[in-house]
């Protein structure tokens, strides 16, 4: 990008605009052959042309009829896979080239398998430097790399033997890439633009400019840009594709931005660059791995994940045992750095001490919540994980919501793993939004007609329907949002001052306020002696559950694994004004005899009234009311005065 044409743009974004990586062993003439085919130099260092070798990503780009080529052109050094992945990692397509006279050699097989294990489209194969061996050498050296492809995606790709100095099938290789290329379906648009860094330079009067290709989304001048693993924010200034300014940037597409707000040391290769919101960076992941022949995959020795242009260090985490190759299986990654990921990101792992390429894979769970245990655990989860790597992007919220360790996640956290906006209509179908969280349509409705089941035909109150759906397993953090959509959705009604579901409220609202009313006469029969809670609730047919509600709500108090009223509070607070009145500071005893019960209920009820700070105890095993004046208020909250005919000193039940 040049300070002339950093500032202009055209109006049109390039027809037809592909994005293809070589890839081949060392010296078999990649960098001759996109040089033969564009007309342009890939290589950009001084010591790359001095020695005649690729080091760093290079860069060329043609037009075959209406389509746009461009090319990333990798080294294929055994000690520069690094550098070929961060090409060929973002890569939509790829050219594999194997040299006549060298013919399959070593780093042909970890390059095939590299562009195998990340399911890059092979458009073509060409077989190089084919005037340097006889008719006999060339049709072996075709045979052999038509059968080590055998099985990827370069299977049915053509083979086309080529000489760059004489342009032999050069013409024939131009059609074969022109008709591959045009056969690819179009570049996933998701309004979710993602661009893996593999460049970065700052030239004299312009700002910071990337390069890499773009995938998910659009990008045009003014739009917002960010790195989500630092949170620096820039602009797009301009941008450029094929050495031309272009009004937007679409997926698929090799572009340069030039950025405003971001530093140059701000971003490097391996970095991404993102557009929009809802962006999500990961130290830990979940993938389902492909294991290469001969290898295996599991905790010990020093790993490293591929995944675009990045390379991050990492501990593997097999989940259900080690992975030997051939075989799949699933691992989670515990990342040395974090990436902006999402589930369908293809993945390769390394082994750092040996330098070889090892398995690779596809992200199933971005942001995992759990780790499953014991073999049905492991077995159930594996076959989740399976199911979300190759999930197409409707289904993806449905899958990560099985693989959620309470069955619901935030609905934010689901649409950012998933790569969407928003949910599609289809994935409605399977998935709920409850408030701000994504539930699955089955699980909702395991615990809505289990919480029906439970309440019956019982009013209750919120407090009392958020319990009840937690003990079915709702997540407290949606069971307010579920009480409320059921509400909204008529599937519960208001029946007096209760809530009940409205196949019952017919019945609900007269038959639960007679069953409290005839429990609270009978505790008030008796305010500080009450008969055992299980006698009553059997008396009346009161489960647990409106029993814990009329708590919450005061009408009963639990205290010391008794039950009282709630209006026998404010009425012994009362006597125990008046006593102090009488006597000053009082004894247990003193409270005992006023109340006119037994130490079994006088215990238990002034330790409630100590813990609510209505009375206080000194240090020689006195009390004193602090709560004076809060027994007509509490008399209020409980729905009533108490009975508090007896004199202090005689029981309602009999002498102490």
């Amino acid at each position: 990008m040049t300070a002339a044409v950093a500032g202009r743009h055209d109006t049109a974004t390039p027809a037809g605009h592909r994005t293809v990586a070589t890839a081949g062993h060392v010296d078999h003439g990649k960098s001759t052959l996109v040089r033969a085919l564009t007309g342009m130099e890939p290589d950009r260092l001084d010591e790359e042309r001095r020695r005649g070798l690729t080091i760093e990503l290079g860069y060329a780009w043609t037009t075959f009829g209406t389509t746009t080529v461009a090319f990333v052109d990798v080294p294929g050094h055994e000690r520069l896979v690094r550098t070929m992945l961060a090409g060929a990692g973002a890569a939509p397509a790829a050219l594999f080239v194997v040299a006549a006279d060298d013919g399959w050699s070593a780093q042909s097989d970890e390059h095939r398998d590299v562009l195998d294990l990340l399911e890059v489209p092979g458009v073509a194969v060409a077989v190089t430097k084919a005037d340097t061996v006889d008719d006999a050498r060339l049709a072996a050296v075709v045979a052999e790399a038509s059968e080590r492809l055998a099985g990827t995606p370069f299977a049915s790709a053509p083979v086309v033997a080529v000489d760059a100095v004489s342009g032999r099938g050069l013409a024939r290789l131009r059609t074969v890439l022109a008709e591959g290329l045009t056969a690819l379906p179009a570049a996933d648009d998701r309004g979710r633009p993602r661009l893996w860094v593999d460049r970065v330079f700052a030239p004299p009067g312009i700002g910071t400019v990337v390069t890499g290709t773009l995938t998910g989304g659009r990008l045009r001048p003014g739009d917002p840009v960010h790195v989500p693993t630092s949170g620096d924010v820039g602009r797009v200034r301009a941008l450029q594709a094929l050495g031309r300014p272009v009004a937007e940037a679409a997926p698929g597409m090799r572009v340069a931005l030039d950025l405003t707000g971001l530093a140059r040391d701000a971003i490097g290769r391996g970095d991404a660059l993102v557009g929009g919101g809802g962006w999500r960076a990961t130290a830990e992941l979940d993938a389902w791995l492909r294991v290469l022949p001969g290898q295996q995959v599991d905790r010990t020795g020093a790993w490293t994940l591929h995944v675009g242009s990045a390379a991050v260090g990492c501990r593997v985490l097999p989940l259900d045992g080690p992975l030997e190759g051939p075989g799949h299986g699933p691992v989670r990654l515990v990342l040395e750095a974090r990436l902006p990921l999402v589930v369908g990101d293809r993945v390769v792992l390394r082994e750092a001490g040996r330098r070889a390429t090892v398995a690779g894979g596809v992200v199933a769970d971005p942001a995992p919540d759990r780790r499953p245990r014991g073999p049905a655990g492991r077995g159930a989860h594996a076959t989740a994980l399976a199911a979300a790597a190759t999930a197409p992007p409707a289904e993806r919220p449905a899958a990560l919501l099985r693989l959620a360790a309470h069955g619901w996640r935030p609905a934010a956290d689901v649409l950012a793993a998933a790569d969407l906006t928003a949910a599609p209509a289809a994935t409605r179908r399977t998935v709920a939004v409850v408030g701000e969280a994504l539930v699955g349509r089955d699980d909702l409705e395991r615990w809505i007609v289990g919480t029906a089941r439970q309440v019956g035909d019982t009013t209750v109150d919120r407090w009392m329907l958020r319990t009840t759906l937690r003990e079915q397993g709702a997540p407290a953090a949606v069971a307010d949002a579920v009480v409320a959509g059921l509400l909204a959705q008529g599937r519960l009604v208001r029946v007096g001052g209760g809530l009940a579901f409205a196949e019952h409220a017919e019945r609900a609202g007269a038959g639960t306020a007679a069953r409290v009313r005839a429990l609270l006469a009978d505790l008030l029969a008796r305010p500080f002696a009450p008969e055992e809670l299980g006698v009553l609730t059997a008396r009346h047919g009161i489960d647990h559950r409106l029993v814990t509600s009329l708590v919450h709500r005061g009408k009963l108090v639990r205290t010391g694994g008794l039950v009282f009223a709630g209006a026998a509070v404010p009425a012994a607070l009362a006597r125990l004004v008046r006593l102090e009145d009488e006597v000053g500071a009082f004894t247990a005893a003193q409270a005992k005899q006023a109340w006119g019960t037994t130490r079994k209920y006088a215990i238990p009820l002034l330790e409630h009234l100590d813990a609510a700070g209505l009375t206080v105890a000194d240090g020689d095993g006195r009390r004193r009311v602090t709560g004076r004046g809060h027994d007509r208020a509490l008399a209020a909250a409980a729905g009533g005065t108490a009975p508090d005919g007896a004199p202090a000193g005689q029981s309602p039940v009999g002498p102490s």
